[in-house]
C-alpha cells in the first residue's frame, strides 16, 4: 500500500514539474530537434500509414464511438455499473486531458517543423496500392 502511495505522489510530483518547464518553454529546443529528426527521417510509406492510423485511434470521434460500444454492451448484459463506471472514466480522461491543455496553452510547433503530406508521398501511396497483388492471384 505504502509503495502504491509514493509510485502515485511520485508521478504526479513528475508530471507537475516536467508540464511547469514546458510553460516556461525549457523543452522547445529539444522537442524541435526531435521534430526536425522525425521529419529528416520519415520512414517507409507503410510505417507513416501506421502512425497516422494509430494517432487517429486516440481521437475524440474513435474513443466515443468505442465507448459507446462498450457501454452498451454492458448495459445489455446488465453491468449497469461497470458501464457508468468506464463512461465516467473516459469522460473523466477527456476532462482532465482539456484542463492540462489549457494549462500549459503550448503553441503549435514552427510551421517548418510541421509534417505535411507532399504530393510526391500520395502518388508514392497511390502506386504503392496499385501494385498490390490479391492473395491466390
Amino acid at each position: 500500500m505504502l509503495a502504491a502511495l509514493l509510485v502515485v505522489v511520485g508521478g504526479t510530483w513528475g508530471f507537475v514539474a516536467l508540464a511547469d518547464k514546458v510553460t516556461e518553454g525549457e523543452t522547445q529546443h529539444f522537442d524541435n530537434r526531435i521534430i526536425q529528426w522525425c521529419n529528416r527521417h520519415p520512414g517507409p510509406l507503410w510505417l507513416q500509414d501506421a502512425g497516422r492510423d494509430l494517432t487517429a485511434l486516440g481521437g475524440v470521434t474513435v474513443l466515443s464511438l468505442v465507448t459507446l460500444g462498450i457501454a452498451n454492451y454492458l448495459l445489455i448484459s446488465r453491468k449497469r455499473g461497470a458501464a457508468v463506471l468506464v463512461v465516467a472514466a473516459i469522460v473523466g480522461g477527456l476532462v482532465i486531458s482539456s484542463v492540462i491543455k489549457h494549462y500549459v496553452s503550448r503553441d503549435r510547433p514552427p510551421q517548418q517543423f510541421r509534417h505535411r503530406v507532399s504530393v510526391e508521398h500520395a502518388e508514392a501511396h497511390r502506386r504503392q496500392c496499385l501494385h498490390r497483388v490479391p492473395d491466390g492471384a
